[in-house]
Formats: C-alpha cells, sequence, structure tokens
C-alpha cells in the first residue's frame, strides 16, 4: 500500500491530476489507499466480472462505495467472449443489470465494459459492437437514474 501511494503522489508531483483506482477484492487496501489519497482519488472502476463476480450486487457496491468514503462507482462487466462467444452478457443485459442498480439507489457515476478485445473477437459471431456496448452502459446510467 505505501508504494502505490508513493507512486500516485509522484504521479500528481509530475502533472497528473488525479488517480484512479481498479479494486476488486481486499476493501480495506484500497479504503488505505484512498484514505491516504483524499481528492487525489477521482474515479473507483470496480471490477465486477471474472475475480471481482461477488461485487455484481447492490449491497457489494455499497458496500465499496462506502469504504471509498462515499464515491460514486464505475462498476465494469464482462461483454460476450469466450471460445463460442457465450460466456457473459449482451449489450441489453449490461444495459438491465446497470440500470437495476441504478433504480435501486446504488452510488454510480457510469460504468465500463471488459473488454474491447472480446467485443472484437466476438463482434462477428454475435453482432454486437462496441458501440452498442458503450450505449448500454450510456443509457443505463444517464444522469436522471442516478442517486446520491
Amino acid at each position: 500500500m505505501p508504494s502505490t501511494v508513493k507512486f500516485a503522489r509522484m504521479a500528481n508531483r509530475i502533472g497528473y491530476r488525479n488517480f484512479t483506482v481498479v479494486p476488486y477484492t481486499r476493501r480495506g487496501y484500497w479504503t488505505e489507499v484512498k484514505d491516504q489519497l483524499g481528492s487525489l482519488v477521482d474515479r473507483v472502476y470496480l471490477q465486477c466480472y471474472a475475480g471481482g463476480d461477488h461485487n455484481a450486487h447492490k449491497e457489494a457496491l455499497d458496500e465499496w462505495a462506502a469504504a471509498m468514503g462515499g464515491m460514486h462507482l464505475d462498476p465494469g462487466l464482462w461483454c460476450r467472449h469466450g471460445d463460442d462467444c457465450g460466456k457473459d452478457r449482451t449489450p441489453d443485459q449490461v444495459r438491465e443489470k446497470l440500470r437495476t442498480w441504478a433504480d435501486a439507489g446504488a452510488k454510480m457515476s457510469g460504468g465500463f465494459i471488459w473488454y474491447y478485445d472480446d467485443i472484437r473477437k466476438c463482434e462477428r459471431k454475435t453482432g454486437f459492437t462496441a458501440e452498442q456496448y458503450a450505449e448500454a452502459v450510456k443509457t443505463a446510467t444517464a444522469k436522471p437514474l442516478l442517486h446520491s
């Protein structure tokens, strides 16, 4: 943890304005990083897929938001992937999941998709494009749906 904080402060001194964290486990570690860096941490991209799939529910989002000092999160979901491109979410499923969290009052400011290479790899088989995934995140997390 000290090296993470030291790195963020060094980056800030050389001109980087903010520091983004992308946790999925070890909430105590990331809470300590956030506490020490304060407002230098401008965004929390929370992994809700693969090793972070245990974060893919409202209660976990609430716990992470509280641990990060009440910050809004950007939860990440996995697009279609795998050898047959049948694993994980379509754009409609991404939209539905993010909207469900937003409607339930999750502290979210947006979201993200893991990961672009899978979108490209599976696009021919699934027909789902990066633009469709981006639109799913955008419409699901539109400002009127966000809760403070």
